[in-house]
């Protein structure tokens, strides 16, 4: 039992021979009052209780006697690769904790109704000042667009990325007015990433204008910008590139690449909030960046955005644009077609509780990765590798399965992992494959983006994930794969 790898189980284990008193302090330092009692090969042969310590000390056990004649020897176990439903149903208000087994029917794992808890892919994290800032709301019947928080909100981008900025009722309308405030015209050409959300493209086409796909890197999933200048027409007037999944694009190239055919460059930092490279912050490098606070992001405001201007003539336009084409100074006189793309007073109040949290939400993603790194173990995952320069937030952890070879396949997986109760994600499907964006891609091929979805996985990096769930994350994509 001294070689035993995992301390946990450790903790859990004990000799028939040892004393009442030792299995005592044993149970008080696990916590789980709890022991499973094994051999000296660590065979299961029964279970004992604080309630049979009890029980026996009652009857005139001495802390000195052996613990042989007091444990259960009936004990439920379970093979250590059940499934979740399999453990969910022996748990119960009787059975705190089931023992798994291998099939020499030693310990090797144990399960309780935390350990199988479902891990989502995503979820938002109250931790901060957001009850306080949303009470004030409250108190105040600042509850609309108009109230004190939307400005805060916006002051505290402008600072943390030195640009003009606009709080809109999502990331997908900040993308839309971003577009809108450059005046094109219809059917002009935007260079965009195949390999993205459907709400980069879709914000294209619905300020008017032709998204033109460029295909994925060989060797990592983002736009690849050596295939850049060759899509650039007399009709083309932006870039807009997407930061998938945390991950930053070659910014520098991209930038070298605008400014020399006089493109406006846009940025979708949606999923790479607190990314950098070098010492810049994605979203400073372009004309227009927009960012997203729908529920899953790194940072929330239920849904929500904001969008950043580098230029003042594109801010003030966009500032009309957000609030029906209003005149600022003469109210309800109307000098553009606009929307309502407005965030309330309510959602930014979460949204700046939260920012000021963004730089230990992303340390904790970042290290949260790491692990991942260090736990995915099986020869079949492939891992890219982050470059020296960049600091990638991590929305998401994605890895790719080399052995996979179709969309089958992978959502086989994904299936497998569900099952144990661990929600996992694909890559998105490039736009061209979805009839609806055909037009766009006529025919063409993106080879490196359809390789990179039929592999790709993306697993969950919530700030209130621990080690432990990593591990049991990590311990399940390992034996399925196996």
């Amino acid at each position: 039992m001294k070689n035993y790898i995992n301390k946990e189980i450790e903790d859990l284990i004990v000799s028939r021979d040892k004393s009442i008193g030792y299995t005592l302090r044993k149970i008080q330092k696990n916590g789980y009052g709890t022991l499973f009692i094994v051999n000296d090969r660590i065979k299961l042969l029964g279970i004992l209780t604080d309630g049979d310590i009890r029980k026996a000390i009652i009857k005139g056990a001495s802390i000195k006697d052996s613990i042989k004649k007091y444990y259960n020897r009936e004990v439920s176990f379970l093979p250590y690769n059940s499934n979740n439903q399999t453990i969910q149903n022996l748990l119960s208000s009787r059975i705190k904790i089931v023992p798994l087994v291998n099939n020499r029917k030693v310990v090797v794992d144990f399960a309780t109704p935390e350990r199988i808890k479902k891990i989502p892919i995503s979820e938002s994290f109250i931790f901060g000042k957001e009850y306080l800032y949303v009470k004030k709301c409250l108190d105040t019947n600042w509850l609309s667009s108009r109230g004190p928080f939307v400005t805060i909100f916006e002051k505290k981008f402008e600072k943390y990325l030195s640009r003009k900025s606009l709080a809109v009722s999502s990331g997908t309308t900040g993308i839309e007015l971003a577009l809108r405030s450059l005046n094109l015209e219809k059917n002009d050409e935007i260079i965009i990433p195949v390999l993205t959300f459907a709400a980069t493209v879709n914000s294209i086409i619905n300020a008017g204008l032709k998204p033109i796909f460029i295909d994925s890197k060989k060797d990592e999933f983002n736009i690849d910008e050596n295939q850049i200048e060759k899509k650039i027409t007399k009709k083309t007037k932006a870039i807009m590139v997407v930061h998938l999944y945390g991950r930053p694009c070659n910014m520098k190239k991209i930038l070298k690449i605008a400014k020399k055919r006089k493109l406006i460059l846009l940025e979708d930092c949606a999923e790479a909030i607190g990314s950098t490279i070098g010492k810049k912050r994605v979203g400073s490098f372009s004309d227009i960046s927009i960012f997203s606070f729908f529920g899953n992001k790194t940072i929330t405001t239920g849904e929500g955005g904001m969008v950043c201007f580098k230029s003042t003539k594109h801010f003030k336009r966009a500032s009309l644009l957000r609030d029906h084409g209003m005149n600022k100074k003469k109210k309800y006189w109307h000098d553009l077609v606009g929307h309502n793309f407005r965030l309330t007073n309510l959602q930014a109040a979460i949204g700046c509780a939260q920012f000021e949290k963004l730089n230990q939400i992303v340390k904790k993603k970042i290290f949260i990765s790491n692990l991942y790194k260090k736990y995915l173990s099986n020869k079949n995952i492939m891992i890219i590798k982050d470059n020296k320069n960049i600091i990638n937030s991590h929305w998401l952890f994605c890895f790719f399965l080399k052995n996979i070879q179709n969309y089958n396949e992978r959502d086989g997986f994904l299936e497998k992992l569900n099952e144990q109760g661990i929600e996992g994600r694909n890559v998105f499907y490039p736009l061209n494959s979805m009839e609806i964006y055909k037009e766009f891609s006529k025919g063409k091929k993106f080879p490196n983006a359809e390789k990179f979805s039929k592999k790709g996985i993306c697993l969950p990096t919530s700030y209130q994930l621990n080690e432990y769930d990593i591990k049991r994350i990590c311990k399940t994509i390992n034996s399925i794969l196996d």
